[in-house]
């Protein structure tokens, strides 16, 4: 009983939907029988949906395919999909183009929302007859503002011409459509826009006014960046000074104190009475300088019984030993340069201070001899070699000097001598500092 009741309850509703006998116009019915849209095909193979089909009438549906077979002969807009509405009062249909192509405008992107149309019963001039007339009622979009076209339908190129010519002068069209509210709107958006302009100005003002600011700051941050790294290049370069001149105050200390210490004897009478190693500093040279030295005491003759790469008191005590030797170095107890050229070229020990440096073919007279003498002091001098005196004299700070020069050039064999290739060395090099 259940079971036929709902069979009833369907069929009824299936006849409700498909009231109308639409074979009877030649029309193709392509939607499933449950669809709330009924999908229809002319014999002309022009498709069109119906929403509310049971409302279908012999005239409205006159009307319909009367409308079909209308759009679907129009020259310029081309259709993607067609629909009709049948209300208690009214038919209408929207047409949704795909393509509108006129006087070499595309239209259809224009009217998102389609092509409106309605069919009305409106009074005769006379009031006293109806009359069926169909109408368009749509929205075109243009610069962002929305259109109304809206009007009696007479044929396609009339309702074409009508948007075309909304178109062209889109805000004049609005403001004929509503002058009173539109033309207050547009003041009202003309007032906004000019604000919005002056403060895009103002804006655009602050943020070159920031930019420029920005590149200036940005132009000190660089400046002090390369201050600050030039900065600290000059302290690193000042710490390894103030290390050096540490190393070096500590060594001369070390020295003085040795020097004055009564446990340090020179003598023969105290060759026993040794000192401490530890009170030396054992890292104060490296220990193949050390060795160097050492084994060129010991072919001296100096006393050093062995050669330990230690600097300690018996290498220390050699060394003062060797200095007292010469008057061409100070008795420091310090391994410094003078000390270290003559250590390797012993022979220098024999050149006589009181002796006239020149080796010339040619002697020289006595003004010769000064001004030469001279000359050589002062390219010495330029060199840095400071200890000497612009004097003309030959004395041991000049011989001194010149022995230092010459080794340091790698003059062949240091001999203490102004020669020919020495004046040559004095003009062809030259000593940054």
């Amino acid at each position: 009983m259940k079971k036929a009741t709902i069979l009833i309850v369907c069929l009824l509703c299936y006849s409700s939907v498909f009231a109308f006998d639409w074979k009877t116009k030649d029309i193709t019915i392509t939607s499933a029988p449950e669809s709330k849209i009924l999908s229809l095909k002319t014999s002309q193979g022009f498709p069109f949906n119906l929403k509310n089909p049971e409302k279908a009438t012999e005239k409205k549906v006159e009307k319909i395919l009367e409308m079909v077979s209308l759009f679907f002969q129009w020259q310029y807009i081309k259709i993607a999909k067609l629909d009709f509405v049948i209300d208690d009062n009214a038919l209408r249909a929207i047409v949704q183009p795909s393509a509108i192509h006129y006087k070499n405008q595309e239209l259809h992107h224009k009217i998102p929302s389609g092509l409106m149309f309605i069919v009305k019963q409106i009074k005769d001039d006379s009031g006293t007859k109806s009359i069926e007339v169909l109408q368009f009622n749509f929205r075109i979009v243009d610069k962002r503002l929305f259109l109304r076209i809206k009007g009696n339908y007479i044929d396609e190129q009339s309702m074409l011409d009508n948007i075309v010519s909304s178109l062209k002068n889109s805000e004049q069209r609005i403001k004929e459509d509503n002058p009173q509210y539109l033309v207050l709107k547009s003041k009202q958006f003309e007032s906004d826009i000019k604000l919005l302009k002056e403060s895009t100005q103002s804006l655009l003002a602050e943020v070159i006014k920031l930019k420029s600011e920005s590149d200036q700051l940005r132009s000190k941050l660089e400046t002090l960046n390369e201050e600050s790294k030039h900065l600290k290049q000059r302290e690193e370069f000042l710490t390894e000074q103030a290390r050096i001149s540490k190393a070096e105050a500590d060594n001369l200390r070390q020295t003085i104190i040795a020097l004055n210490d009564s446990r340090f004897c020179f003598d023969d009478s105290c060759q026993n009475q040794l000192p401490d190693d530890s009170i030396f500093s054992t890292t104060r040279y490296a220990p193949e300088v050390v060795k160097r030295v050492e084994l060129q005491l010991q072919k001296l003759g100096y006393p050093l019984s062995k050669v330990d790469e230690n600097w300690g008191y018996h290498t220390f005590n050699a060394l003062v030993q060797f200095q007292k030797s010469t008057p061409l170095v100070d008795v420091s107890g310090e391994l410094d340069n003078i000390s270290e050229i003559l250590l390797k070229h012993p022979q220098l020990l024999k050149i006589d201070v009181q002796q006239l440096p020149f080796n010339f073919e040619q002697e020289l007279n006595r003004e010769e001899n000064r001004l030469l003498i001279l000359k050589s002091q002062m390219k010495l001098l330029n060199r840095q070699y400071t200890e000497l005196i612009l004097s003309g004299i030959w004395d041991i700070n000049t011989l001194r000097a010149l022995i230092l020069f010459q080794a340091e050039n790698a003059l062949a064999c240091p001999d203490g001598l102004i020669t020919i290739p020495l004046l040559r060395c004095f003009i062809a090099t030259k000593r940054n500092y």
